[in-house]
Formats: C-alpha cells, structure tokens, sequence
C-alpha cells in the first residue's frame, strides 16, 4: 500500500477514447443524449466527483454513476442506447378495420362538398 488513494477505473481513457468522446460532444448532428453521456465521462475521466459532474450538468449522481458504470464495463459502446425492438406490425383489428374504411377520395370529395 503506498498510501495514494486507489485510481477509478473509469478514469483511465487511452487518447483514441478521449478524442472520440470530445468528438462527440462537439457534433451536432449526435443525439442530445449521448452528448451528455460522453460530457459525463470526460468529467470523470478528470477525476472530478460524481455529485459535481451531476450539479454542474445539471443530472442526479445516479444518473452520472450509471454512465460512469458502463464506460468501466462496455467502455464507449456501452453509451450508446440498446436498439429496441420493432413495432409488432398491424395487428388483425387493424387490417379489418382499413378493409372496412371507406376510400380516402370518397372522404376528401365529402369534406369539399361540405365546405361549398
């Protein structure tokens, strides 16, 4: 033991990670979300404390623990979000219901009538 408190694991980016992370926060054409996810752990990655990262981006700590987290686990992966699964398609009411509609012409030819 050398008496120095123990390095974070989070805090440790090599440079390749660092400038991606900077790059991102830079972009614009880059999700709000992950931009402060990255802003984040570039905090971190200063050493700064998560209750000061969360008061000076404005985000609770757990939220700033949780990325912090999964850089340690995923590294810059694990900041992007999961892919959701599709929508389940139109349902058999759905498609009874468009067989059942009556065609969009005869509605716009009612609205028209309506409005002379």
């Amino acid at each position: 033991m050398s008496g120095e408190p123990p390095c974070k694991a989070d805090q440790v980016l090599d440079p390749a990670e660092r400038a991606q992370l900077q790059s991102i926060v830079r972009s614009r054409s880059i999700t709000a979300a992950l931009r402060a996810r990255a802003q984040i752990v570039l905090a971190s990655a200063g050493g700064e404390p998560n209750s000061s990262i969360a008061a000076r981006l404005g985000y609770t700590n757990a939220t700033v623990g949780k990325w912090r987290r999964r850089l340690v686990e995923r590294r810059i992966n694990g900041l992007y979000d999961k892919l959701r699964p599709v929508s389940r398609g139109r349902t058999q009411a759905d498609q009874r219901r468009a067989r059942n509609a009556p065609p969009l012409v005869y509605l716009r030819d009612a609205l028209q009538m309506s409005h002379r």
